[in-house]
């Protein structure tokens, strides 16, 4: 028969502020507070409280505990509880705040797929798209026409998205029937099609689609169909949501050279930075270089056909003569000097004519010299002129660049042209005169 020995539990009790230094397992209650102490001795002499209803004590206090636990009595699906570095507090869901992951590692997610990246809608929503190269194995290619091209997974494609093409496989002929055999290139794969999609592939009318490996996806077909179209250097078109051209519109990559056979109807301006080849009529309301100060050129021998006619917004014709230096437009010059043309003597009878500031048509565009001037042959152009004019007047060099009515009948070779303008001063000025005509 075993002893048991019973001893009593060892207890004070009384206010919490009389409460003293409990012994070692000894109980203690302050019946004022309603809290209940245990005693420890070892190490640092203490009461420790036992955690009931009354206790009143903070999360610091627990061991191990930092900071003020900070539990929200409306903590929403989803959040977390994290340390901010001074208190507990909820975070995540609709909580507010940042969560930090670190440098995390291992971390699951569900769905996506291999080569899947996780994006983002701006608002804070995930979702799983492709990226790079995503591989997708071909279930079916039905005979309709455009046709459908069904796909083991679901593709994730939209319009104009970039495809890559690999494993192409090349074209050979067996008893008059074409069949896909062997891998080409990444740089060089055939496209086909029939219109029926029909297998095997008639491929007469066909030819080989030359490409970096890759193709503009067309979903909806509002883009056409993906298979190549024409010969080499042809333009591609959309034709009832198929990929057509014609050896009528060609572009040489090479020469960066447009080439129209047949009618070329713009319904706009038609800018060029290089050049257009066109066999036929070129139906436009518009050519221009861009800007009245850029050059161009037209090449070949043009006729204006009846009814037709060339309309300039200025009024004189001229031609590029070398001057000995620069003059200014309005200035009478003659022929002679160190080149072809210089300044008017008084009365010349070498009158070259007058230089023009914007001429409706100019010659000798290829001049090489160092002055170039243009001179005006005919038409109306501003001339510099002293003394007073009345209108008709036949005009002369008065010398020093200037012109002046003629008093006398004018000798041959030094008639300028004929004033359209009245000056009553005797002043230097600026008038009109109509050049070339005696």
């Amino acid at each position: 028969m075993s002893i048991i020995q019973i001893s009593k539990i060892l207890q004070r009790s009384g206010d919490l502020v009389d409460l003293p230094q409990l012994d070692q397992a000894e109980i203690g209650f302050a019946s004022d507070a309603s809290r209940l102490f245990i005693g420890k001795t070892t190490g640092i002499p203490e009461n420790v409280e036992i955690l009931t209803a009354y206790s009143n004590i903070s999360f610091s206090q627990i061991d191990g505990g930092y900071g003020n636990l900070n539990i929200s009595n409306s903590v929403a699906d989803g959040e977390l509880l994290v340390f901010d570095g001074n208190n507990w507090v909820n975070r995540g869901g609709d909580a507010g705040g940042l969560i930090d992951l670190g440098n995390a590692s291992d971390v699951k997610l569900s769905g996506g797929g291999i080569g899947f990246v996780l994006t983002t809608d701006g608002t804070g929503n995930l979702s799983w798209s492709p990226k790079a190269v995503v591989s997708y194995n071909i279930a079916s290619i039905s005979k309709a026409n455009p046709g459908v091209v069904s796909f083991d997974e679901e593709i994730y494609l939209v319009n104009g998205a970039e495809v890559t093409i690999t494993n192409v496989q090349g074209m050979t002929q067996v008893n008059g029937q074409s069949y896909f055999i062997g891998n080409l290139t990444a740089n060089s794969f055939a496209l086909y099609s029939d219109i029926t999609l029909q297998s095997p592939v008639n491929t007469s009318g066909f030819s080989t689609y030359t490409t970096g490996g890759k193709i503009t996806s067309a979903v909806g077909g509002s883009e056409g169909s993906a298979n190549a179209a024409g010969t080499t250097g042809t333009i591609q078109f959309n034709t009832n949501n198929l990929l057509d051209a014609s050896a009528n519109l060609t572009f040489n990559k090479t020469t960066s050279v447009l080439t129209v056979t047949g009618n070329a109807n713009v319904t706009g301006n038609l800018v060029v930075g290089s050049s257009i080849s066109a066999s036929g009529p070129l139906t436009t309301t518009s050519i221009t270089t861009g800007s009245n100060v850029t050059a161009g050129t037209i090449t070949g021998n043009w006729t204006l056909t009846t009814g037709s006619r060339l309309q300039a917004t200025y009024a004189d014709l001229a031609e590029y003569y070398a001057a000995d230096k620069h003059y200014t437009p309005g200035t009478v010059l003659e022929f002679g000097g160190a080149n072809e043309v210089t300044l008017a003597k008084e009365e010349s009878v070498k009158i070259a004519g007058v230089v023009s500031s914007e001429p409706a048509y100019v010659m000798n565009g290829d001049i090489r010299a160092e002055h170039p001037v243009i001179i005006a042959l005919i038409g109306r152009v501003k001339v510099k002129v002293i003394g007073s004019v009345l209108k008709g007047d036949m005009m002369v060099s008065a010398g020093n660049g200037l012109a002046k009515a003629s008093i006398i009948s004018p000798k041959m070779g030094t008639v300028i042209g004929k004033a359209i303008e009245n000056k009553f001063d005797g002043d230097e000025g600026m008038i009109e005169v109509m050049v070339g005509r005696l």
